[in-house]
């Protein structure tokens, strides 16, 4: 049995970011699905099974330029919880809330 897995971050770095994945009774099967350009979910993808371990990268993701754009969607996440904590409980706890005690 041989897998073929998609990954939001590298598989090896142990985060749970695998957003699915698919079983394939032979390694021709799974290495056509690993081999295919057009895969629609994460930005890894991963071939597994008896005696074969295999990641790439998507053709034109730039992991940098993911880690910022994740960065700034944390910041604005941030800034939402930070104002409706002030607006319920003052500027002190939007301060706390964004780590400026």
């Amino acid at each position: 049995m041989f897998s073929v897995n998609y990954w939001d971050t590298h598989p090896d770095l142990g985060e749970d970011t695998h957003c699915t994945g698919e079983d394939f009774p032979t390694l021709e099967e799974a290495r056509a699905a690993f081999d295919n350009p057009n895969w629609k979910h994460g930005h890894y993808v991963e071939l597994t099974g008896e005696g074969i371990y295999e990641v790439k990268m998507r053709p034109g993701h730039d992991p940098k330029r993911a880690a910022r754009e994740a960065a700034a969607e944390d910041l604005v996440w941030r800034r939402e919880m930070a104002m409706e904590a002030g607006m319920t409980f003052g500027v002190e706890a939007y301060n706390e809330y964004m780590g400026w005690d």
